[in-house]
């Protein structure tokens, strides 16, 4: 009466005639009644199934969820999936990389605190960086959700932002939105008592250095004063209407912080400066003491005027006391209007 072998699923997998040994339906011999040396049959069968069918070549006629041990490539555990034999893949974590290593093994590299996979590409195998992209050490590199929270100001409500890190300081923020920083968030990352304005797109913390032309295709407005190398500084732009040609002193008591001295024929029409040497004196009052600087518009590009700081005079309020020379034609250049 012959045997009837059942798959894992309850189905009819072979049946084995009495006196048959079936060595094609698996990968064992699967054998029938009344075999001789049936033991060595058995055995053989044990062994395999020890060592999950160690070989360099996949064992015949496997059956969907059978495991072999391939040799190949430093060794790796693969897993019949109906198809193929599909690796079940290693993973190790330590301070050193394992060895020896196949095709997808995984390693968590606990000195640099790095995901890595080990790959065979065209001949070259090597752990490659899942990531983080740089060792801890180094600090943070990139981009992050933040683990403090940008939040808005009335609400409180979280932003969606991310943060900008170079070696583990922060030096900007990415924000999908335009809004209003709390005074927590501003002081974190702003270093600001009071809430701080978040505009849509990238607010930078540190500074920027442009080896060439900077271009703002938008409008550009500046907070603070703007420094011009070498030596160059401008801490204000005067926009100013004709006045007359005969120097005028305005000075009110509304005006005292600042007042205009206009040389004869400064603006030939209009509120524009055209004349190259034309002149303009600006006097700057503060309490008692004021002092007279002396500007020579050097050059008229359309749309720009560049005045060279020339002199300054020092004043008491009832006379000039003295002239100090700022420069030559070619140093100390300033805008006075658009």
């Amino acid at each position: 009466m012959p045997y009837t072998i059942y798959n894992n699923n309850g189905t009819i997998l072979v049946n084995i005639a009495d006196g048959e040994v079936d060595n094609i339906t698996t990968s064992l011999d699967l054998i029938g009644k009344n075999i001789n040396n049936y033991g060595e049959y058995v055995n053989n069968n044990l062994v395999k199934l020890l060592t999950s069918f160690s070989n360099s070549a996949p064992p015949a006629n496997p059956l969907t969820g059978q495991v072999w041990y391939d040799t190949n490539g430093g060794g790796k555990l693969r897993v019949f999936n109906g198809t193929e034999f599909r690796p079940v893949y290693q993973s190790q974590v330590s301070g050193t990389s394992p060895f020896p290593s196949s095709d997808g093994d995984f390693w968590y590299d606990s000195v640099n605190r790095q995901f890595k996979v080990f790959v065979n590409d065209a001949g070259t195998s090597e752990w490659r960086t899942i990531g983080p992209t740089n060792p801890y050490f180094h600090g943070k590199i990139g981009l992050e959700v933040p683990q403090t929270p940008v939040r808005e100001d009335i609400t409180n409500a979280t932003k969606n932002c991310a943060v900008i890190y170079s070696y583990g300081s922060i030096i900007g923020i990415h924000s999908s939105s335009t809004f209003t920083a709390n005074t927590t968030t501003s002081v974190y990352y702003f270093n600001s008592q009071t809430a701080t304005q978040v505009y849509a797109g990238t607010t930078i913390l540190k500074n920027i250095t442009a080896r060439n032309n900077l271009y703002v295709e938008g409008d550009l407005y500046l907070k603070g004063e703007v420094y011009l190398s070498p030596n160059r500084r401008l801490t204000a732009s005067y926009n100013r209407t004709w006045i007359g040609s005969a120097i005028t002193d305005q000075y009110t008591a509304t005006n005292n912080w600042i007042r205009l001295e206009i040389l004869p024929y400064l603006f030939s029409t209009g509120t524009t400066a055209t004349v190259i040497n034309s002149e303009v004196k600006v006097l700057a009052s503060y309490n008692t003491q004021t002092e007279v600087r002396h500007f020579i518009l050097q050059e008229n590009v359309p749309g720009v005027r560049a005045w060279e700081a020339y002199e300054i005079y020092g004043s008491t309020g009832t006379q000039y006391w003295g002239v100090f020379h700022l420069g030559n034609t070619n140093t100390n250049v300033v805008k006075l209007g658009a």
